[in-house]
């Protein structure tokens, strides 16, 4: 377990302090169509929930979640998520909601996070949904998995589908490894077998994507009265008589082999941007589109953010490309070669190829590598958070006009004179009446863009232009921040998406997603946490190129 140790785990849950799917090898159809039949069975009874004081008729908790597994209610989690008798509120995928009394936990005092067990009751009549109850003690390695969990960070109604295969059936502290990504919100969230029954639940992270451990599901059973007491267990209770079909659980006759897309091997390219003599380097995807009046054309398009400065092909011999137009709202640049380019996805106006949960995909990249996903949500709107751009300041709660409190030395509002104790009147024209203002106002642009400041320093008004500048990110201790890569700096403020769960470095953003039958589904434009790679669809693209080539 990387050299994970008890304490460890006990840190490394995935915590409510804090607020890879790796295919063995593509999937074929059949396989593909087992786990959308597994996923429509199982959908309803994957819930989301949190803490809910019914006296204060308020929430008392982060987010995580949960499986229903009988039809009077009765809900599995994660010990480290609930506490005995607490209430909890609970929201299923329908929009549905109920209330839930946590029952009994076990949480070993001698080996804390062990086994992690926990088990709540809907306080309401059924019958509800529920998920049947698979056995954990005979599955294999490589046997595929699906999760539906809640990740937080994502925070939608709606569960995030995760697809992967069993590392290890049982590590050395009892637990399952399966490369099913996991992050906070997940804790207490089902693991699957292909057939939609529940094998584990939700547990604890490792640095790793590939390292995501469950509890297993034979656990659950074997302490199946004892947990429908109101209890805190510190030492294992009275197990029952714990009985197991027999036989190992596999993919059944599932065919795995490989579909290379090696046909499309061309469409993706490479693309060198230079900054103050530095050097980066992205993904971009070629396209031959054509417009509504059958006029055809050629163009490349990729992150926005990640392709500035003077732009050059590394993979053509160093072909010239121009810019043509950028779209902040969709960090997407539209981008044209000097010379014609062999290869490029054909598509074109009025093309509506929109990816469905369970659909699996193939992200392409440049050197002919590929990387092997599944879509686990779909018309997803990620309003700004991260990417609301910064300035260097915060002002005064409540403070009326908005008064700087503190400045960060070196960065644009400091290099421009303001200081401690000013106050900001406006931005771009925007009147600042009060500290709430504030942020909702720089909200409206971009990191990159210019806005003309006026504020008031010891009885005078100044006002100067003064560039916005991206919001550094401050990466916790916990292994959800420290994944290979890490996130894209500019991860939100899109307003329609579809997840996926692929291992995508910030870097290999602008790359294209296909389906088993090499369809262009839209390119990856962020890797928004260790378990949501963030897709525009093809849809989004299109309508991008027919602004931009009209404009053009």
């Amino acid at each position: 377990m990387n050299n994970l140790n008890l304490r460890q785990i006990t840190v490394w849950f995935l915590s409510l302090a804090l607020s890879s799917s790796v295919f063995a090898q593509p999937a074929s159809k059949e396989l593909q169509q087992k786990t959308i039949e597994a996923i429509k069975k199982v959908y309803p009874a994957s819930v989301r929930l949190w803490g809910f004081d019914v006296t204060k008729n308020e929430r008392n908790s982060a987010q995580f979640s949960g499986v229903v597994v009988t039809k009077d209610g009765v809900i599995l989690t994660a010990a480290h998520t609930v506490s005995p008798g607490q209430t909890y509120k609970v929201f299923f995928p329908d929009g549905r909601t109920a209330m839930a009394k946590a029952l009994g936990r076990i949480d070993l005092a001698e080996s804390r996070g062990i086994p992690d067990v926990g088990m709540l009751q809907l306080m309401e009549n059924g019958p509800f949904p529920f998920a049947e109850l698979g056995n954990s003690s005979n599955l294999i390695q490589t046997a595929p998995c699906i999760s539906i969990s809640y990740p937080e960070k994502l925070n939608q109604e709606l569960p995030t589908i995760r697809f992967g295969q069993i590392v290890d059936p049982k590590n050395q502290y009892g637990f399952i490894q399966s490369s099913c990504k996991m992050e906070p919100g997940d804790s207490g969230g089902p693991l699957f077998d292909i057939d939609g029954k529940v094998i584990g639940i939700h547990s604890a992270i490792d640095v790793s994507e590939t390292m995501n451990f469950e509890v297993p599901i034979d656990v659950f059973r074997k302490y199946w009265t004892a947990l429908h007491e109101e209890k805190n267990y510190a030492v294992y209770p009275a197990a029952d008589s714990l009985t197991v079909n027999a036989g190992a659980i596999a993919s059944p006759s599932l065919s795995r082999s490989f579909l290379k897309h090696s046909k499309l091997a061309n469409n993706v390219v490479l693309v060198q941007s230079m900054v103050d003599d530095k050097k980066t380097t992205a993904e971009a995807t070629l396209l031959n589109f054509k417009d509504a009046r059958g006029k055809k054309s050629q163009w490349m398009i990729g992150k926005s953010s990640l392709l500035t400065g003077s732009l050059t092909m590394v993979n053509s011999k160093g072909s010239k490309i121009e810019v043509v137009y950028r779209d902040p709202e969709n960090d997407l640049v539209l981008l044209k070669s000097v010379e014609k380019q062999q290869g490029g996805f054909k598509i074109e106006a009025g093309q509506s190829v929109i990816p469905n949960i369970g659909t699996f995909v193939t992200s392409l990249f440049h050197d002919g590598k590929q990387e092997h996903s599944i879509v686990g949500g779909t018309n997803i709107t990620l309003p700004k958070s991260s990417s609301i751009p910064y300035l260097g300041i915060a002002v005064l709660y409540k403070s009326t006009p908005a008064t700087v409190s503190v400045i960060k030395p070196g960065t644009p509002a400091a290099r421009a004179g303001i200081k401690a104790g000013d106050s900001i009147l406006s931005i771009n024209g925007i009147i600042l009446h009060q500290a709430s203002d504030f942020t909702p106002t720089l909200a409206k642009f971009w990191a990159g863009e210019q806005v003309q400041v006026v504020w008031r320093s010891a009885g005078k008004q100044h006002e100067q232009q003064i560039p916005l500048i991206d919001r550094a990110f401050v990466p916790s201790n916990h292994p959800v921040d420290k994944f290979a890569g890490g996130n894209s700096t500019r991860r939100d403020g899109f307003p329609a998406v579809f997840v996926h769960d692929a291992i995508i470095l910030p870097t290999q953003c602008g790359a294209p997603i296909v389906d088993i039958h090499g369809n262009l589904l839209g390119i990856t434009i962020a890797r928004y946490s260790r378990a949501v790679a963030l897709g525009l669809p093809t849809p989004v693209i299109i309508s991008f190129l027919e602004k931009a080539t009209s404009i053009r």
